[in-house]
């Protein structure tokens, strides 16, 4: 197996630490809050460029991330080469329930084709093949080469299958998640621990996400969620039940809240619990997993962890910038739109 030399390892580490510098966050994402049209906020995320429509904009921080997460894997060598392009493998996953939910509600295979990314090496011949896909077996034949068409036809035996697009989202994302915990086992001994914990966080907010949503939002049974979860994260099946079991959504994230959110913010809404919503709970869990981003990135003794860090950072930056456009769109004010972002404005900002 191929290692980079350590002067090719401090080389890119270097190099991912000035575009750190870059990354929109704490004072720089304050700053982008007080812009009040799009075409700003397109001049300051894509400069030189001419502002363009909103679904542009955010399919272009997509496609950026992508070519970026291209070039770090041509740049990497051993185990964490496997795991960027695992990382990059999210972005073909966004495309695949783009398909889905476009199938499910009968769209013409021209208006799919429209919210497909441009991704680095999808031929358009290719994708215009899938958005052309008239059922979901169809769909998991086209893609039968990889591992997504396995993880839609497994969905589609599931009892879940009845919900609509729900079994074949949470497929998608369990096995991205399950390969992900797997993959940054691999990664070097000093950095594994680091980005594992990034990893299994993500898990854990996929748990929440079948709690909230599935549980009390959708109304599924407890026995029907269970075999979507995943194994080996900090949550631990008998919590997981415990949230299942919960009287109300509030009361089932009591049940995990330091686990989710770390105990500094988990202590602040056990205080006051009254003020917790299923997109306050979620966004405090991924706050948990920007913390453990960017404890990787600052603390990792090798390249693996500083590369797993900083695409984990990089994937909340283009989150908060698509809230962001909706929210400037919508015209909602300053304060209350930085309120939406990740690090809530209640939790640490700056790292």
């Amino acid at each position: 197996m191929q290692m980079p030399s350590p002067q090719d390892a401090v080389f890119l580490a270097a190099r991912l630490h000035a575009r750190r510098s870059r990354v929109a966050e704490s004072v720089r994402l304050d700053e982008l809050c007080a812009l009040r049209s799009v075409a700003d906020l397109w001049r300051r995320i894509h400069p030189g460029s001419e502002p363009g429509p909103l679904h542009d904009l955010q399919r272009g921080l997509h496609v950026r991330l992508g070519l970026e997460l291209r070039e770090l894997q041509r740049a990497a060598r051993g185990p964490v080469a496997d795991w960027l392009a695992h990382a990059a493998l999210r972005l073909q996953i966004a495309d695949a329930k783009v398909i889905v939910r476009g199938i499910l509600q009968g769209l013409p295979p021209e208006e799919i084709r429209r919210h497909l990314l441009p991704l680095p090496g999808a031929e358009p011949a290719r994708l215009a093949e899938l958005a052309s896909a008239r059922s979901i077996e169809q769909l998991a034949r086209l893609l039968g080469d990889g591992p997504i068409g396995p993880a839609l036809t497994r969905a589609a035996s599931s009892p879940l299958a009845k919900r609509g697009s729900y079994a074949f989202e949470a497929s998608l994302d369990r096995y991205w998640l399950s390969e992900m915990i797997a993959c940054s086992e691999r990664l070097c001994r000093e950095d594994a621990p680091r980005v594992l914990r990034i990893a299994a966080q993500e898990a854990d907010i996929f748990h929440l996400a079948l709690v909230l949503r599935g549980r009390f939002h959708q109304g599924i049974a407890a026995e029907e969620l269970r075999p979507w979860c995943i194994e080996g994260t900090p949550l631990g099946p008998k919590r997981l039940d415990a949230m299942l079991a919960s009287a109300d959504a509030r009361a089932a994230v009591a049940v995990a809240a330091t686990t989710l959110f770390g105990p500094g913010a988990a202590a602040q809404v056990l205080r006051a619990p009254a003020g917790l919503t299923e997109s306050s709970a979620e966004a405090m869990a991924w706050g948990h997993f920007l913390g453990l981003a960017r404890e990787a990135f600052r603390r990792s003794e090798m390249s693996d962890g500083v590369i797993a860090g900083y695409v984990a950072i990089r994937r909340v930056e283009v989150a908060n910038l698509i809230t962001l456009s909706e929210g400037i769109r919508a015209g909602i004010p300053p304060a209350n739109l930085r309120a939406r972002l990740v690090p809530r404005t209640t939790e640490a900002a700056h790292a």
